[in-house]
């Protein structure tokens, strides 16, 4: 369940790091905008010793198509469907036929039916298809102790795909506060998040690279923002510490407080891109380390090991 949640999160977050990367890439053939995209997600390197071109096309194949690509829409949706069918004797027959629905429409898709002017749609169909999934499992799940590692998976994911969406979008775009084409970019990427909407009620003047930043850390109020999804986690970690008062949980305390800390103390200022990249990079540091303890503490085994 643990893993489950985390797959399908990530196939959504992938869908809106590839929507955005697609937006900010425009007319641009110089690669620069799929080359970040392969940065953030750690890719890079593996990605230019494999040969592969650095275009759209190729990026998007690499991302949407490649099964055996661990950071792909498709593997994901794999790896979600496997993990499932390994609980299906807990989840509901509405969730498994959603989601191999999902997985085999999915899976039938070429690089003939994906191009640039239509990979938007695509990737709408997928988040769209990752929320109806999150509907259904919301509304058929029992609330005992695998809901609680469901949770888990998925804020974790979240929150660590939240730091990759903000900091794509922080290098890609200039700091010019007037800057009216910059102030419709920032607006693509909360869009992109699903939190236009609050984002304007909390910021309703002006479009700033420094308040899209605050918003995306720290607005409680925001289910994708960093900081409600470590509130999430924390909360989650103290029910399953009642439940399962038998299971050591050291070293889970000793990861969460690091991360809460990290969060706390904020990015150096003033924040500049490059500044912001090391801070988001050590929340992600901090993320892996909590559900590397999750993982030894609960399940016995390490993180390699439950993705294998």
């Amino acid at each position: 369940m643990f893993w489950l949640a985390r797959y399908m999160e990530r196939a959504e977050a992938l869908a809106r790091l590839i929507d955005i990367s697609k937006n900010y890439a425009g007319t641009d053939d110089d690669g620069t905008s799929w080359r970040r995209i392969l940065r953030i997600c750690g890719d890079l390197e593996t990605y230019q010793e494999a040969g592969h071109a650095l275009d759209g096309p190729s990026v998007l194949a690499f991302y949407l198509l490649d099964d055996t690509n661990p950071t792909s829409v498709a593997y994901s949706l794999k790896a979600a469907r496997e993990n499932a069918r390994g609980a299906r004797h807990i989840i509901s027959t509405e969730l498994w036929t959603h989601l191999n629905t999902l997985h085999n429409t999915y899976s039938r898709l070429t690089a003939r039916d994906i191009w640039i002017s239509n990979v938007s749609n695509v990737c709408q169909d997928i988040k769209i298809g990752c929320q109806a999934f999150e509907g259904i499992i919301e509304s058929t799940m029992s609330r005992g102790d695998l809901w609680s590692f469901y949770e888990l998976g998925k804020h974790i994911e979240r929150a660590d795909q939240t730091t990759r969406v903000l900091d794509i979008g922080y290098i890609s775009l200039s700091s010019g506060d007037d800057d009216a084409l910059v102030s419709v970019q920032w607006n693509t990427l909360v869009r992109a998040l699903a939190g236009y909407h609050l984002y304007r009620s909390k910021f309703p003047a002006g479009q700033y690279a420094r308040d899209v930043a605050t918003f995306l850390l720290f607005e409680p109020e925001f289910a994708r923002s960093v900081a409600s999804c470590t509130d999430a986690i924390s909360g989650v970690l103290a029910t399953l510490a009642k439940r399962l008062p038998m299971v050591p949980t050291d070293t889970i305390g000793t990861a969460q407080l690091a991360l809460t800390t990290a969060l706390e103390a904020g990015p150096e200022q003033p924040i500049t891109p490059a500044k912001l990249h090391a801070f988001l990079d050590g929340l992600q540091l901090s993320l892996g380390e909590v559900s590397e303890a999750i993982a030894t503490t609960y399940f016995g085994k390490t993180e390699d090991s439950l993705v294998a």
